[in-house]
Protein backbone atom coordinates (compact mmCIF):
# COMPACT_ATOMS: atom_id res chain seq x y z
CA UNK A 1 0.00 0.00 0.00
CA UNK A 2 2.86 2.40 0.76
CA UNK A 3 4.37 1.83 -2.68
CA UNK A 4 1.12 2.57 -4.50
CA UNK A 5 0.63 5.76 -2.40
CA UNK A 6 4.08 6.97 -3.40
CA UNK A 7 3.35 6.19 -7.01
CA UNK A 8 -0.01 8.03 -6.87
CA UNK A 9 1.68 10.97 -5.13
CA UNK A 10 4.42 11.09 -7.80
CA UNK A 11 1.83 10.98 -10.61
CA UNK A 12 -0.19 13.72 -8.91
CA UNK A 13 2.88 15.93 -8.45
CA UNK A 14 3.91 15.46 -12.08
CA UNK A 15 0.39 16.29 -13.28
CA UNK A 16 0.25 19.40 -11.10
CA UNK A 17 3.68 20.55 -12.32
CA UNK A 18 2.63 20.08 -15.96
CA UNK A 19 -0.62 21.98 -15.34
CA UNK A 20 1.17 24.89 -13.63
CA UNK A 21 3.78 25.08 -16.42
CA UNK A 22 1.04 25.30 -19.04
CA UNK A 23 -0.86 27.98 -17.11
CA UNK A 24 2.13 30.18 -16.21
CA UNK A 25 2.91 33.23 -18.33
CA UNK A 26 5.57 32.35 -20.83
CA UNK A 27 8.88 34.16 -20.76
CA UNK A 28 8.57 34.49 -24.53
CA UNK A 29 6.24 36.93 -26.25
CA UNK A 30 2.67 36.09 -25.24
CA UNK A 31 1.41 38.85 -27.56
CA UNK A 32 3.00 37.03 -30.51
CA UNK A 33 0.48 34.19 -30.63
CA UNK A 34 -0.66 33.34 -34.14
CA UNK A 35 -3.80 34.85 -35.62
CA UNK A 36 -6.55 32.72 -37.16
CA UNK A 37 -4.44 32.15 -40.30
CA UNK A 38 -1.41 31.05 -38.25
CA UNK A 39 0.52 34.29 -38.86
CA UNK A 40 2.43 35.77 -35.90
CA UNK A 41 0.76 38.87 -34.47
CA UNK A 42 3.01 41.79 -33.56
CA UNK A 43 2.00 44.77 -31.44
CA UNK A 44 3.39 48.16 -30.45
CA UNK A 45 5.91 50.47 -32.08
CA UNK A 46 9.58 51.24 -31.64
CA UNK A 47 12.52 53.07 -33.18
CA UNK A 48 15.53 51.07 -34.23
CA UNK A 49 18.94 51.97 -35.68
CA UNK A 50 20.62 49.54 -38.06
CA UNK A 51 24.15 49.70 -39.38
CA UNK A 52 24.84 48.61 -42.94
CA UNK A 53 24.47 44.79 -43.22
CA UNK A 54 23.02 44.55 -39.70
CA UNK A 55 19.83 42.67 -38.77
CA UNK A 56 17.76 43.14 -35.59
CA UNK A 57 14.56 41.76 -34.19
CA UNK A 58 11.87 44.34 -33.51
CA UNK A 59 8.43 44.36 -31.88
CA UNK A 60 9.37 41.24 -29.95
CA UNK A 61 11.29 38.28 -31.26
CA UNK A 62 9.18 37.57 -34.36
CA UNK A 63 9.84 40.44 -36.78
CA UNK A 64 13.31 40.86 -38.30
CA UNK A 65 14.64 43.94 -40.11
CA UNK A 66 17.95 44.24 -41.93
CA UNK A 67 19.76 47.10 -43.67
CA UNK A 68 20.92 45.66 -46.99
CA UNK A 69 22.40 48.55 -48.94
CA UNK A 70 22.30 52.18 -49.99
CA UNK A 71 20.91 52.27 -53.52
CA UNK A 72 21.71 55.95 -54.08
CA UNK A 73 22.80 58.96 -52.07
CA UNK A 74 22.45 62.32 -53.78
CA UNK A 75 21.89 64.26 -50.54
CA UNK A 76 23.54 67.64 -50.32
CA UNK A 77 26.96 67.38 -48.61
CA UNK A 78 27.05 69.11 -45.23
CA UNK A 79 30.04 71.25 -46.23
CA UNK A 80 28.43 72.65 -49.43
CA UNK A 81 25.53 75.04 -50.14
CA UNK A 82 22.99 73.29 -52.38
CA UNK A 83 19.90 74.43 -54.24
CA UNK A 84 18.37 70.95 -54.01
CA UNK A 85 18.38 68.74 -50.90
CA UNK A 86 18.83 65.49 -52.82
CA UNK A 87 17.70 62.05 -51.73
CA UNK A 88 19.04 58.91 -50.13
CA UNK A 89 17.46 55.59 -51.12
CA UNK A 90 18.02 52.43 -49.07
CA UNK A 91 17.04 48.80 -49.35
CA UNK A 92 15.91 46.99 -46.23
CA UNK A 93 14.87 43.40 -45.69
CA UNK A 94 11.94 42.30 -43.52
CA UNK A 95 10.70 38.87 -42.51
CA UNK A 96 8.63 37.12 -39.84
CA UNK A 97 10.26 34.27 -37.97
CA UNK A 98 12.08 31.99 -40.39
CA UNK A 99 9.98 33.13 -43.38
CA UNK A 100 11.35 34.59 -46.60
CA UNK A 101 12.89 38.06 -46.63
CA UNK A 102 10.96 40.75 -48.49
CA UNK A 103 12.86 43.79 -49.84
CA UNK A 104 11.68 47.29 -48.88
CA UNK A 105 12.95 50.46 -50.59
CA UNK A 106 12.64 53.72 -48.66
CA UNK A 107 13.81 57.29 -49.27
CA UNK A 108 14.90 60.26 -47.19
CA UNK A 109 13.17 62.95 -49.32
CA UNK A 110 11.34 61.27 -52.22
CA UNK A 111 8.43 58.88 -51.80
CA UNK A 112 8.07 56.35 -50.39
CA UNK A 113 9.48 57.36 -47.02
CA UNK A 114 7.42 54.63 -45.38
CA UNK A 115 5.76 51.41 -46.48
CA UNK A 116 3.48 48.76 -45.02
CA UNK A 117 4.18 45.04 -45.07
CA UNK A 118 2.07 42.39 -43.33
CA UNK A 119 0.33 44.95 -41.07
CA UNK A 120 3.64 46.56 -40.08
CA UNK A 121 4.56 50.13 -41.15
CA UNK A 122 8.28 50.88 -41.56
CA UNK A 123 9.32 54.54 -41.85
CA UNK A 124 12.80 55.81 -42.68
CA UNK A 125 13.57 58.60 -40.20
CA UNK A 126 17.24 59.19 -40.96
CA UNK A 127 20.17 58.02 -43.06
CA UNK A 128 23.58 58.77 -41.59
CA UNK A 129 26.22 59.99 -42.02
CA UNK A 130 25.33 63.08 -44.01
CA UNK A 131 27.62 63.25 -47.07
CA UNK A 132 30.74 65.46 -47.02
CA UNK A 133 32.87 66.70 -49.87
CA UNK A 134 36.08 66.64 -47.83
CA UNK A 135 36.90 64.23 -46.52
CA UNK A 136 34.26 61.97 -48.05
CA UNK A 137 32.53 59.68 -45.57
CA UNK A 138 33.21 55.97 -45.42
CA UNK A 139 30.28 54.19 -47.08
CA UNK A 140 30.66 51.32 -44.58
CA UNK A 141 29.60 53.79 -41.85
CA UNK A 142 26.04 54.10 -43.17
CA UNK A 143 23.21 53.57 -40.68
CA UNK A 144 19.44 54.04 -40.81
CA UNK A 145 17.06 55.06 -38.05
CA UNK A 146 13.61 53.57 -38.54
CA UNK A 147 10.22 53.66 -36.85
CA UNK A 148 8.42 50.32 -36.88
CA UNK A 149 4.71 50.25 -36.02
CA UNK A 150 2.28 47.37 -35.83
CA UNK A 151 -1.03 48.30 -37.47
CA UNK A 152 -4.41 46.98 -36.42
Amino acid sequence: MKGSNRFALAIGAATLAAFVACQSPSSSNDSKLPDTQGNPVVTGSEEVTLKLSEEKTVLGAVLHLSFGRVLSDSRCPIDVVCVHAGNGEVELGIHMGSGPTHPLRLNTMAEPKSTTWNKVRVTLLELTPVPRVSPPHDTAAYAVRLRVEALK
